[in-house]
């Protein structure tokens, strides 16, 4: 059985094809409003053997704060640097053969240069990035859609169906030794 890590999992919307598809999806999340096998990341040590993939999605408020001229804060939080560096020594840890670190623009003045982005998703990581661009993503632009509600911050950090669903597609052609069609 495949195994994917989801760090950052809130609704678990990143890791849901791959869960639909029959792997075995072990969710780390920090909020407790959230669904999760292991609730903090700075507690969470992967002792198993290498896994399939990981995703991570570190909270981006931080970065986009600091990618903001309007608002005064020139750099992220001293607990928002933790949460990246425990992310990557999971992401040590799990040795993956695949993995995404998932973010805002923002956040590359700390991260580097992004790999690859889909609308406003910037992606890090050990992956077939060049695949992506086979994939038409229709449901990016909803999030901007959004009115006022509490539920708008969750809403627009969930990962859209047609990422995750190319991200499945991707791992699994990739892993059986196929490339993208």
């Amino acid at each position: 059985m495949r195994t994917a890590i989801d760090l950052f999992a809130g609704t678990g919307a990143a890791t849901a094809e791959l869960a639909r598809r029959g792997w075995r999806v072990i969710r780390v999340e920090i909020n407790p409003a959230f669904e999760a096998d292991w609730r903090d990341i700075r507690s969470f040590v992967w002792d198993g053997d290498p896994v399939d993939f990981v995703w991570a999605s570190p909270p981006c408020t931080e970065f986009s704060r600091t990618f903001m001229p309007w608002i005064d804060q020139d750099r992220p939080s001293l607990e928002a640097i933790e949460l990246i560096f425990h992310t990557l020594r999971v992401i040590r840890e799990a040795r993956p053969r695949y993995w995404i670190l998932e973010n805002v623009k923002g956040a590359q003045r700390w991260l580097g240069r992004a790999a690859y982005h889909i609308g406003s998703r910037y992606l890090w990581g050990w992956f077939p990035f060049d695949q992506f661009g086979k994939y038409e993503y229709p449901d990016l632009t909803k999030k901007w859609r959004l009115g006022p509600s509490p539920l708008r911050p969750v809403l627009r950090s969930r990962i859209e169906d047609s990422i995750a669903w190319a991200v499945a597609e991707i791992l699994e052609r990739n892993l059986n030794g196929r490339k993208a069609a």
